[in-house]
Order: structure tokens, then sequence, then C-alpha cells
């Protein structure tokens, strides 16, 4: 007797029984199949959780580090107009004394000996 599913041809009733055992063998190959599938999904899981998360922390190191070039460059930036501007104020703060001298230089009263000098000074001071 020839049964269609089943490869194997059954003569007598010894046969059967050995595929019935052979079905049961089958059945537990399958089975462990199954678990050992089970246990690869689930260590992929972890693998693909544990890339994520990896992933994640890189993402945002990255964009600190962006934020942190970024805060770098304006900060450097605003320094130096700020030097600029304080580099004149300390010209101007070095040329007041001068003027100032040049002012009361200025105001002494001029006298036949002194008028070549005071023209001097205010020419300079002019300049």
């Amino acid at each position: 007797m020839e049964e269609q599913g089943k490869e194997t041809i059954i003569s007598d009733e010894k046969d059967e029984e050995v595929v019935e055992e052979e079905e049961v063998v089958e059945s537990n190959v399958d089975s462990s199949n199954d678990e050992a599938d089970d246990k690869v999904d689930e260590a992929l899981q972890e693998e693909i959780a544990t890339l994520t998360e990896e992933f994640d922390q890189l993402k945002d190191r990255y964009l600190r580090a962006q934020a942190e070039f970024e805060n770098f460059k304006r900060r450097t930036r605003k320094e130096r107009v700020a030097e600029r501007k304080y580099k004149s104020q300390d010209l101007v703060n070095e040329l007041l004394p001068a003027l100032d001298n040049f002012e009361r230089a200025l105001e002494v009263s001029v006298t036949e000996e002194t008028k070549g000098i005071i023209d001097g000074i205010t020419m300079d001071y002019n300049q």
C-alpha cells in the first residue's frame, strides 16, 4: 500500500511502526529547529537593539559636537569683534594724555620767546 504524502512504501505492520517512529523523530528535529530558530531570532533582536542604542549614542555625540563647534565659531567671531573694538579704545586711552598735554601747552600765554614753540605745538595738535 502506498500513501501519496509519504515516500516510504508501507507493506506490513512492522514497516508502519518504523514510519511512525520516523515521524516522531522528524517532529522532534522540527521542534529543536524551531527552538534554535527562536534562539537565533532572540540573539538577532538583542543585537539589533544593541546596535540601535549604539547608533543613537553616536548620533547624539555627533549632534553635540556639531553644536559645540557652531558655538565655538560664534564665540571666536564675537571675541575678534570685541578685540578690534577695544584695541582702538586702548590706543585712544594712550593718546589722551598726550592730547591733554598739547592743550595745556597751548593755554600758555604767547610771548615773543614762546611764539615759535607755540606755533609748532599748534601745528602738531591740529595734525
